[in-house]
């Protein structure tokens, strides 16, 4: 009995995250891109975005994450910006809260691109 409960409470759990996590990344690969660069940062953000939720980020810590990489977008050159994205899965949870404060609390994107792409590569190794 007890284990019948324990596996239906996993269960209803299970599904009630579904909708907050699909709706978080539909949210997600739903960024303003520019046009050049969408069609090929599309299945990289599908992939960051499942790695951010293997890792139990809030759908908070998600979003603030996406709204990083559309700034990233806009401000970086496509190719630094493709780049950067291709190095995110091997980020885990605290190296991207490292990158999203130097973002935030640092004038990272006021830096040359070679310097933000030097920082996500140091972080990745």
């Amino acid at each position: 009995m007890i284990r019948r409960l324990s596996l239906l409470l996993v269960l209803v759990l299970a599904l009630a995250a579904l909708p907050s996590t699909a709706a978080a990344e539909s949210e997600a690969l739903a960024l303003d891109l520019p046009p050049g660069i969408a069609a090929q940062a599309q299945p990289l953000l599908a992939e960051m975005m499942l790695q951010m939720g293997q890792m139990d980020m809030s759908p908070a810590e998600m979003q603030m994450m996406m709204a990083d990489m559309e700034a990233m977008a806009h401000q970086l050159p496509p190719g630094v910006f493709l780049q950067i994205l291709r190095l995110m899965p091997k980020l885990n949870a605290s190296q991207m809260m490292t990158l999203h404060q130097e973002l935030r609390q640092n004038t990272l994107l006021q830096q040359p691109p070679g310097k933000v792409l030097e920082l996500v590569h140091r972080l990745a190794r």
